[in-house]
């Protein structure tokens, strides 16, 4: 009689459930194991068959750069395969022309009407006054406000009462003054002084004539076609620690605010420039 190794010994050690258990639990080894090994097989066939195809495209591609004898016995290069390369050089050509394209700037919808000239240093604002719409301010880095007039383009008055850069400008919106900050830290109160007649008449009179505006402002004798110079303001107002970036009017032109870099604003009274409010 035949006696597998589970009829020993241990046969009779070893309970029945305990031993149906074992032949379970190994039943279903012996299935993973044929299911790796089937999944093995179908692996080996798709391997084998993707390096046949890399094989056969690898000689389609050799076949493409060898180059091929003609009937009188010269040589020369594939012609399909120069032809496919030419036209994917000029598919690519052609598609980032187009993607070149979408990215050009459109001509602009806007024509230069009138060009100002005369401040030696970046402009850093422009302000238009609502008494007088003939006229524009400019403030700029070159320590200067200047008046201009809008229909000539010409400098009407140059302000040069300040010794850093004039960062803004703004007309008073009710009565004829402006109010300019500036990196030095303090904001001037001034008038302009001009009109588009007193500065028609003044190209067309001597440099005399000219003297009669205000005995704060400059003219030039030798060159009568200068805009006029002032250099003192009505108001200093002062308060500031750092560099006054920002002025307007308030309470109809009879306060004016400034904004600095020290973090604060503050309010002042325009007639006597005293300090109102500091926002903090």
């Amino acid at each position: 009689m035949i006696t597998s190794r589970y009829d020993s010994d241990t046969e009779g050690q070893l309970t029945a459930p305990f031993r149906s258990k074992l032949h379970h639990l190994f039943g279903q080894i012996e299935k993973e194991f044929e299911t790796l090994y089937t999944e093995n097989l179908h692996l080996q066939d798709k391997v084998e068959t993707l390096q046949e195809r890399l094989d056969a495209y690898m000689a389609v591609d050799k076949s493409i750069n060898e180059p091929l004898e003609t009937v009188d016995g010269a040589t020369k290069a594939k012609r399909s395969a120069s032809h496919i390369s030419q036209k994917i050089k000029k598919s690519y050509i052609a598609s980032t022309s187009r993607l070149v394209s979408s990215f050009r700037q459109t001509a602009p919808a806007y024509t230069v009407v009138k060009s100002f000239h005369g401040h030696k240093d970046g402009v850093w604002e422009v302000n238009t006054s609502k008494l007088n719409p003939q006229i524009i301010g400019t403030a700029s880095a070159d320590h200067s406000a200047r008046i201009w007039n809008v229909e000539t383009g010409l400098c009407l008055l140059q302000y040069l009462g300040h010794s850093g850069s004039v960062n803004a400008i703004r007309f008073n919106p009710v009565k004829d003054g402006v109010v300019t900050t500036s990196g030095e830290g303090t904001a001037h109160i001034w008038s302009p002084q001009v009109s588009i007649s007193s500065m028609d008449a003044l190209r067309a009179q001597s440099s005399e004539d000219y003297l009669d505006m205000s005995d704060q402002c400059e003219t030039n004798e030798e060159n009568p076609d200068q805009p006029t110079t002032l250099r003192t303001p009505l108001r200093e107002l002062i308060g500031h620690h750092s560099v006054v970036i920002a002025a307007d009017w308030l309470n109809f032109g009879g306060q004016a605010i400034t904004a600095s870099w020290d973090r604060t604003a503050i309010l002042f009274d325009a007639e006597t420039g005293a300090n109102l409010t500091v926002l903090k």
